[in-house]
């Protein structure tokens, strides 16, 4: 595997887990919206209000994909 196809998996994976975060984030921004016009059920909005099981799940997808990016990106600086 040559060097030019390690870099172009390495762009692919933090291109991917980057659009994952804004994607994330978005629907986020997306729910938060909704709960504040009455469009949800206040269940969804109550849960995603404070530290539930919902929320760290959440959260740890984000901080997995954070992951994911520093060390390819780690990964790609070190091989060169």
């Amino acid at each position: 595997m040559g060097i030019a196809t390690k870099m172009l998996l390495g762009i692919l994976v933090v291109f991917i887990a980057t659009f994952m975060l804004f994607y994330i984030f978005d629907n986020l921004n997306k729910l938060a919206e909704k709960c504040k016009t009455g469009e949800i059920n206040f269940s969804v909005c109550h849960k995603l209000s404070g530290f539930t099981l919902s929320m760290l799940v959440i959260l740890l997808i984000i901080s997995g994909f954070i992951f994911v990016i520093l060390v390819t990106s780690y990964i790609l600086l070190s091989t060169s």
